[in-house]
């Protein structure tokens, strides 16, 4: 990614607090990118880059995780930011953690997609096995919905596309992502996304292994059932944590929640999943009917491939009729009840008009009594 102007004032802020640059050079590092001078700017950042890690200057820390740490950091040769991920040195002397890092860079090498992380360069420097990614400036999109709550129907449809996208790309390949999740699914400051994090994918081969027996790998409110009791999985199996994740999206939380993951992975395993349309009585049906498919429980009941998928959905965003068949009943919204009409309130007698039809009444009823006694 290139240097935006927004980068470079986090840079300078971070570099004034802590005493590495002056405001002259803050000033003439911005004067140079008005006038395009790149060269000065990117030299400007490489000086107040006092850490290099695995031979890359590293601007701040940006994300922690139990395997790895990622730095926002620079690439000299292109001058480009990038994200350094790196394997913490523990994780470094576990053999399955250190191939499964090492697959990772290996498998994200193979993959080309505008909708999947780029990596750059990955290796083994100063003892540590690192990956080099394009900078994706934004938020991920579980960070997105707690903010902001779910997403509007064409944002939906568009995040279903794009990551279906990058799932059939990946999957074209024989690699099964494994961990489709709202954490994973990177949203740029443009409004593409980005599906990151391979590392737990692997190729779509039943000897292929590198987990510990009785290791859970996947997040429980997005695994399919038959990753979460360790069977085999494929496509399929990524396709229903991307419907996971799309019910999440279109309704702020997900399919199932629990006091802990073996309560949820026995809810994936056993329980329908709930119709979405029930706390979010606005989704598009169609887009509902595709959230569902992807939720069946068994692989055989869910779309065949990503590319049936793609097929949904494109109906979906062109407002078609999406003919999908579920193993349950679809629950049918309820009629809209027509409010009752009160009766019309009867207006209230004019007093003065009623007692004077009275008085006359009876100065009638006199005078023809008095004219009857005097015939």
């Amino acid at each position: 990614m290139s240097l935006t102007r927004e980068d470079l004032v986090e840079a300078c802020q971070n570099a004034l607090r802590k005493g590495r640059l002056s405001q002259e050079q803050v000033d003439q590092a911005f004067a140079a990118f008005d006038d395009n001078e790149h060269e000065t700017v990117w030299q400007t950042l490489r000086e107040l880059c006092r850490k290099t890690r695995c031979g890359y200057p590293v601007l701040q820390e940006v994300g922690e995780g139990a395997s790895a740490r990622v730095f926002k950091a620079i690439d000299r040769k292109r001058d480009r930011l990038v994200a350094l991920k790196i394997l913490r040195r523990s994780m470094g002397a576990d053999p399955v953690q250190k191939a499964r890092f090492r697959r990772e860079a290996k498998q994200l090498s193979r993959l080309s997609h505008p909708n999947i992380v780029r990596v750059r360069a990955h290796g083994k420097r100063e003892g540590k096995y690192y990956i080099v990614l394009d900078w994706v400036d934004g938020t991920d999109l579980h960070s997105k919905v707690e903010a902001e709550g779910p997403l509007s129907e064409d944002d939906l449809v568009r995040t279903g596309l794009q990551t279906t996208r990058a799932l059939e790309c990946a999957h074209r390949l024989g690699l099964i992502h494994r961990d489709v999740k709202p954490q994973n699914i990177l949203l740029a400051r443009n409004d593409e996304l980005y599906l990151t994090d391979f590392g737990v994918a692997r190729p779509e081969e039943p000897e292929a292994k590198l987990t510990r027996d009785g290791e859970l790998l996947g997040t429980p409110e997005f695994i399919s059932p038959e990753q979460a009791i360790g069977g085999e999985v494929d496509a399929r199996s990524d396709l229903y944590s991307l419907g996971a994740t799309l019910f999440y999206l279109a309704t702020g939380r997900p399919p199932f929640e629990g006091i802990s993951p073996f309560h949820i992975v026995a809810q994936h395993q056993h329980q329908p999943a709930p119709d979405p349309c029930e706390l979010n009585p606005e989704l598009d049906e169609g887009m509902a009917l595709c959230i569902l498919k992807c939720l069946e429980k068994d692989p055989e009941d869910r779309f065949e491939s990503a590319s049936d998928m793609l097929t949904a959905l494109g109906r979906v965003m062109i407002g078609e009729p999406v003919q999908i068949e579920l193993t349950r009943p679809v629950p049918k919204p309820a009629p809209k009840r027509r409010p009752k009409r009160k009766p019309a309130a009867r207006p209230e007698p004019d007093r003065k008009l009623v007692w004077w039809l009275a008085a006359g009444g009876a100065a009638v009823v006199v005078l023809l009594i008095v004219m009857a006694i005097w015939l």
